[in-house]
């Protein structure tokens, strides 16, 4: 089991690991859903893939938003985000 530095103190197997104090510094990822802190009006009408909060590809389509993420950030999976343009804030296909 894995302990992260909460403020509890290590049990007491933990207490002379060199790591425990490696793991107190650790950031813990955000619970819940979380607003994005990017200006999204450069993007809009495109697809754009987000890797770890960061616009890492902008493509018209979303399988190149996709690949050029990819290509980019091999080890971390993309999230593809449709932006709305200005003149069609709901995207629909109506």
């Amino acid at each position: 089991m894995l302990y992260a530095g909460d403020g509890c103190p290590p049990p007491a197997h933990l207490a002379k690991c060199p790591f425990w104090r490696y793991n107190k510094g650790v950031k813990q990822p955000p619970k819940g859903p979380q607003w994005l802190k990017i200006d999204l009006r450069p993007y809009a009408g495109h697809y754009i893939a987000l890797v770890e909060g960061r616009v890492a590809a902008v493509a018209d389509t979303p399988e190149g938003a996709f690949a050029r993420a990819r290509s980019a950030r091999p080890r971390r999976m993309p999230v593809i985000l449709q932006i709305a343009s200005a003149h069609n804030p709901s995207l629909s296909d109506e």
